[in-house]
């Protein structure tokens, strides 16, 4: 296997930079890697194959580009992924104005379909929001690994299966979501927008036009809390985030939330947390 370093064509892309290690040498290993690296392509860059029998999975860092296979056109940004199967034509381009970087691995695997398909994540092209870039970062870092490419390939093999898990519950959650009725996500959109003001249920019923315990109950089905609860929740989170990251005394936390008095905000946070506001803090600073 060897690093190599290239500017402007190889092979079928234009307009790309990139660093990547090539494997030349076949396996009996379960996957066999072609190559693992990371591309800086400009406007031009285009990649078109008429089919492929390798396996290829990209994490976007920045900037935008475009797939299309089967006859549908995918929109990529920064933090997507996006995998390929094996038998199927594609093309995949950059953004004109706001060219795409990614990380990329190939490989040739026997199995792989069959997990994409136990997962049931098989078919589906582009996953948004993946959190998955510290995988592929673990992948990238095995360019400096010298030695026995079986290893390297079963450590890559251990990555995707980390990856794949990540993609098939990504997957599951917008499921659930897609089954949240307008009216649930509505109130949940409606709470977000004011988690730092005092909105109340019958303001919420109003906004709806709708009773009061129909907005409670229509909330509570899909997402197991009251909507009151959910409110406190998403506040309280909030309020740890600014004693841990910020100097705000606790009392501007208590009014930027939209809390009566700073000691009903300090007995409800020590209630949920099991510290006051002051004890989080101080906790956190001697950790």
């Amino acid at each position: 296997m060897r690093t190599i370093t290239k500017q402007s064509s190889w092979g079928p892309a234009v307009g790309e930079e990139f660093n990547f290690l090539f494997f030349d040498t076949t396996t009996n290993d379960p996957i066999y890697i072609e190559s693992i690296g990371i591309s800086y392509p400009n406007s031009n860059y285009y990649i078109h194959r008429e089919t492929s029998d390798f396996f290829i999975f990209e994490y976007v860092i920045s900037g935008k580009g475009y797939i299309e296979t089967e006859g549908k056109k995918y929109e990529v940004k920064a933090g997507d992924v996006y995998c390929l199967e094996p038998g199927k034509g594609h093309t995949y381009y950059s953004d004109k104005k706001d060219p795409y970087q990614k990380i990329w691995i190939n490989m040739y695997s026997n199995f792989l379909g069959s997990i994409f398909s136990r997962f049931k994540i098989s078919g589906k092209i582009v996953f948004p929001n993946s959190n998955c870039r510290k995988y592929f970062d673990e992948i990238l870092a095995l360019r400096s690994i010298s030695g026995n490419s079986s290893v390297i390939c079963y450590r890559v093999l251990a990555i995707l299966l980390n990856i794949m898990c990540s993609l098939a519950d990504l997957t599951q959650q917008q499921r659930q979501q897609i089954h949240i009725p307008n009216t649930a996500l509505s109130i949940k959109n409606l709470l977000d927008q004011n988690i730092y003001s005092t909105v109340t249920i019958q303001q919420i019923a109003d906004a709806f036009s709708y009773d009061k315990a129909h907005i409670i109950r229509e909330f509570e089905k899909h997402y197991h809390q009251t909507p009151y609860q959910y409110l406190l929740s998403q506040k309280i989170l909030i309020a740890k985030k600014l004693l841990l990251g910020t100097n705000v005394s606790i009392t501007n936390i208590s009014e930027q939330l939209g809390f009566k008095s700073v000691f009903y905000f300090s007995r409800l946070f020590k209630k949920k947390v099991g510290l006051s506001p002051r004890e989080y803090r101080i906790q956190s600073i001697e950790l």
